[in-house]
């Protein structure tokens, strides 16, 4: 039995449909791959930033911690340290934000963050009085999870509403 030019007509529509729903897959895949390997990036950065901040932390140990800071910083620690306006605490202010910094990459861009939860606070525990002092470190500029971690330490004034 002989092929007409209808069956033949059929034949090239169903592989063209066929090389259509392949080339869709294809560019789906592509597209996902895609993101996966920025989400890859993003957290393998997020990760990378935690390393430094803990290189930061022994290169620096007298930033490492409130308890720190008050014993090594020069002039002593004399009201607010955000109003300060010592080399001293500039520094100081710059390495927690450092700090908030990390935390804010970790939290949005690592797949596992719960987990690196109890990390990152533990870090941020170090630095509870600074937190506390200096409610301005918890800026709107960090996600909302972030806020969050620095709010259990810092609570908000009753008449302000969370985030």
């Amino acid at each position: 039995m002989a092929l007409t030019d209808s069956d033949y007509t059929t034949i090239s529509s169903i592989s063209a449909a066929i090389g259509t729903l392949l080339t869709g897959i294809g560019l789906v895949y592509a597209v996902l791959q895609i993101r996966w390997n920025k989400q890859a990036s993003r957290e393998a950065e997020a990760l990378q930033a935690y390393r430094d901040y803990l290189e930061r932390c022994v290169q620096y140990p007298e930033l490492s911690s409130w308890d720190m800071f008050k014993k090594h910083a020069s002039n002593g620690v004399k009201g607010r340290v955000y109003d300060a306006w010592t080399l001293d605490s500039e520094r100081y202010l710059w390495f927690v934000s450092i700090l908030i910094t990390t935390c804010d990459e970790i939290l949005m861009n690592v797949s596992d963050a719960e987990q690196w939860r109890h990390t990152l606070e533990t870090q941020l525990e170090y630095h509870k009085e600074l937190l506390i002092e200096t409610p301005e470190l918890n800026g709107e500029s960090y996600h909302d999870a972030t806020r969050k971690l620095i709010e259990k330490f810092v609570p908000r004034p009753k008449n302000e509403k969370a985030t």
